[in-house]
């Protein structure tokens, strides 16, 4: 079963017609894996899953689709970081499915290339920052002491 819909993805900064067909693993390999289909690995399935389907071979695939079911679901950032640092895996990840605002940041962190957000509010947010949306990250500071009491706050921020 494809997943042909016609749908614009995130990539580089602005948003692009999808040119692949989302394809689960499994009928990946069974259609033969034709070109222009990206084999989507689900929230519940391992990267093994897709290492055996393609025999070993990650640099045969040009991009792998990797899917969040739910905002709360982090299995595919594991999965990510996985095939980016221990596989040395170099084409594109495509996160797929419902992506808030406040995840993209990590999502680029851990190496996806192509967000296929369909949360309505990430989407504006994503068009509205166009080239803007880079990684930001919060650099550790002192705690800081409350004044009256000499008490320590070690995760709150004074500048």
């Amino acid at each position: 079963m494809s997943d042909a819909q016609a749908m614009t993805v995130w990539k580089a900064g602005k948003f692009v017609e999808r040119d692949f067909d989302l394809v689960p693993v499994d009928d990946y390999v069974t259609s033969g894996r034709p070109a222009s289909a990206v084999p989507k690995l689900l929230a519940g399935e391992g990267v093994d899953v897709l290492i055996d389907a393609v025999e070993g071979d990650l640099s045969s695939l040009a991009a792998i689709a990797l899917d969040f079911p739910s905002f709360a679901d982090g299995r595919s950032y594991s999965k990510a970081q996985l095939l980016r640092s221990e596989h040395a895996y170099q084409g594109e990840l495509i996160a797929v499915g419902d992506v808030l605002p406040d995840q993209v940041a990590l999502m680029l962190r851990v190496g996806f290339d192509v967000l296929e957000a369909t949360h309505p509010v990430t989407r504006t947010r994503l068009a509205e920052a166009g080239h803007e949306t880079t990684l930001h990250t919060q650099i550790a500071g002192t705690s800081s002491v409350k004044e009256t009491s000499g008490e320590r706050f070690s995760w709150r921020r004074t500048a």
